[in-house]
C-alpha cells in the first residue's frame, strides 16, 4: 500500500511538473524592457542587447549589443563601453561607432559582446541556470532611458531582470537566464526510468539472457542522451556523469548475476 501511495505522489508531481513546465514556455517573455524613471516617457535612448548563444565551456553567453541615441548630441564619434569585473573575467572596454542616420537618428554600430556570468559552467547541465550581474559605463557619459534585453539562446528562459541607473551614468543590470523547467523533467526521467529498468532487468532476466538485455540497456540509454544533444554544448555533463554512475551499477549488478549463478558456484565448489 505504501509503494502504491508513494508511486502516485510520484506520478501527481510529476505531471504538475508538466503543467509548470508548459506553463513556463508559454508565459516566459523573450524580450524584456526594463525603464528607468525620468521626465521622457518614448524610451527611444536605450541599449538593445541580443542573447544569441552559450558557450561551450566558460560561464558566459554571446550576444550583440546596439545603442540608440536619438538626438542626443556626442561630442565625437567615438564611445566606450566599460564592463567592470565579473568574477574570474577581467573588465573589459567595448569601442562603438557613432553617426546619425538619414533620419537624423544618433545611434552606434551592432557589436559583439560576450556576457559573463559568475557561475561555474555549463559543465552542469541540466542544472547550469545562470546569474548575470553586469556593471555598464560609458565614456563620454550619455543618457540611457531603458534597456531591452532579447534572449534567442535554446533551452533558457529569461527572468528575475532588473536594472539600476547610478548618478555617474553607470548601470546595474541583473537578471538570471534560467534553463527551461522541461529538459530538467527530461533528464530526472531518463534517470529514473533508467534506474527502474536496470533493477527490473537484473531481477527478472536469466543469466543467458542477461548480456544481450544490458547491452540494450547501455545503447538504449546513451540514444536518449542524444535526444538532448542540442542543449548540451560541452561533455562531458553532470548529466553524462549521472549516467556512467547507472551504467556502473547496471555492470555491477551483471557481474554479480553472473558470479552468483547456480551452476558457476557447483563449478566453483568442485
Amino acid at each position: 500500500v505504501l509503494f502504491l501511495v508513494g508511486l502516485a505522489v510520484l506520478v501527481a508531481v510529476f505531471i504538475l511538473g508538466l503543467i509548470f513546465a508548459y506553463r513556463q514556455e508559454l508565459t516566459s517573455p523573450m524580450t524584456v524592457t526594463l525603464v528607468f524613471p525620468g521626465p521622457r516617457k518614448d524610451h527611444l535612448r536605450n541599449i538593445q542587447i541580443d542573447l544569441m548563444s552559450q558557450n561551450p565551456r566558460e560561464p558566459e553567453f554571446a550576444g550583440k549589443i546596439f545603442i540608440a541615441l536619438e538626438d542626443t548630441p556626442m561630442p565625437n564619434a567615438h564611445l566606450t563601453l566599460h564592463r567592470d569585473v565579473v568574477g574570474k573575467y577581467a573588465s573589459t572596454d567595448l569601442q562603438f561607432n557613432v553617426f546619425r542616420d538619414q533620419t537624423f537618428q544618433t545611434h552606434t554600430n551592432v557589436a559583439d559582446m560576450d556576457f559573463p556570468a559568475a557561475d561555474r559552467g555549463h559543465s552542469r547541465f541540466p542544472l547550469d541556470s545562470s546569474y548575470l550581474d553586469l556593471n555598464l559605463s560609458f565614456q563620454p557619459s550619455i543618457p540611457i532611458e531603458a534597456i531591452r534585453i532579447t534572449n534567442r539562446v535554446p533551452g533558457f528562459i529569461l527572468s528575475s531582470a532588473v536594472a539600476d541607473r547610478h548618478d555617474d551614468g553607470s548601470i546595474r543590470l541583473r537578471f538570471l537566464l534560467q534553463r527551461n523547467l522541461f529538459t530538467q523533467m527530461l533528464c530526472g526521467l531518463i534517470l529514473f526510468a533508467g534506474l527502474c529498468f536496470a533493477i527490473l532487468i537484473l531481477a527478472t532476466q536469466t543469466v543467458s539472457a542477461l548480456g544481450s538485455s544490458v547491452a540494450a540497456f547501455f545503447f538504449s540509454l546513451w540514444s536518449l542522451r542524444g535526444v538532448l544533444a542540442p542543449q548540451i554544448q560541452t561533455f562531458p555533463t553532470l548529466f553524462d556523469y549521472a549516467i556512467v554512475l547507472l551504467c556502473s551499477f547496471m555492470l555491477l549488478g551483471l557481474i554479480w548475476r553472473v558470479a552468483t549463478h547456480p551452476e558457476l558456484m557447483g563449478k566453483v565448489s568442485r
